[in-house]
């Protein structure tokens, strides 16, 4: 083999071009990230929507509400969303952090105007990259009784 140089041309259809991070590549998780932060009032009675530049590998969601009115966060804006895959903020300064990787999150205010902060750290993945099916998959069914059917509930005592 002495002398001769390695000469590999790709077949048809072999990985030939990195391009820009996708999804699933890891690289774009592990450095450091974009920060992105919003501060806003959501009206009373309201559903918002926070689109992501960049698809996140952090978000976190503040309550600054100083009367305590709550809000709820989830990944989906329909009613099923937020009855059966939401959580709620209750309290000033109520706060949650999702290690997730997600295009836009929703806020829902009840019977008052809510203020918020939210935090991001953002990959370097466009969100036109995200596609569909991943976060809120399965958030539109009808599932009825939460309890008998999300949950197995094991009684050990």
């Amino acid at each position: 083999m002495a002398g001769k140089g390695f000469n590999h041309t790709p077949n048809t259809g072999e990985f030939r071009n990195a391009g820009s991070p996708g999804i699933r590549s890891t690289g774009a998780y592990l450095i450091g990230a974009r920060p992105f932060i919003v501060k806003t009032q959501i009206p009373a009675n309201k559903t918002y929507k926070i689109k992501f530049p960049y698809i996140t590998r952090l978000v976190t969601v503040i309550n600054q509400d100083a009367d305590a009115h709550d809000i709820d966060v989830s990944f989906d804006s329909t009613a099923n969303a937020f009855t059966y895959h939401s959580i709620s903020l209750d309290n000033n300064r109520d706060s949650m952090t999702m290690n997730v990787r997600t295009d836009s999150v929703y806020v829902k205010t009840g019977g008052n105007a809510v203020d918020i902060e939210v935090f991001a750290e953002l990959t370097d993945i466009p969100a036109a990259r995200f596609g569909t099916g991943w976060t809120g998959k399965g958030l539109n069914s009808n599932h009825g009784d939460a309890a008998t059917k999300l949950l197995e509930v094991e009684d050990v005592t």
